[in-house]
């Protein structure tokens, strides 16, 4: 991303959109960067080598939690 990488905008997107997944879609498979995303407020993390299979999967996954998650406003 021209201004900010993913690791940066998680937690300016998660103080805006509290209920929103987000999904950190990389090319950085290391264990450290996946562990700095989940410490920021990343639900998921796609590496881009493994293709458009994960990150479909994942954002299935995600959809479905949030459905089964979410809860009736009062």
């Amino acid at each position: 991303m021209p201004r900010m990488n993913g690791i940066e905008a998680a937690p300016k997107l998660k103080k805006l959109l509290p209920e929103t997944p987000i999904i950190l879609f990389t090319f950085h498979e290391s264990m450290m960067h996946g562990f700095a995303a989940v410490e920021v407020g990343v639900d998921a993390v796609v590496t881009k080598d493994r293709g458009m299979f994960p990150l479909k999967e994942s954002v299935k996954a995600l959809l479905q939690r949030r459905h089964f998650t979410a809860r009736p406003k009062l």
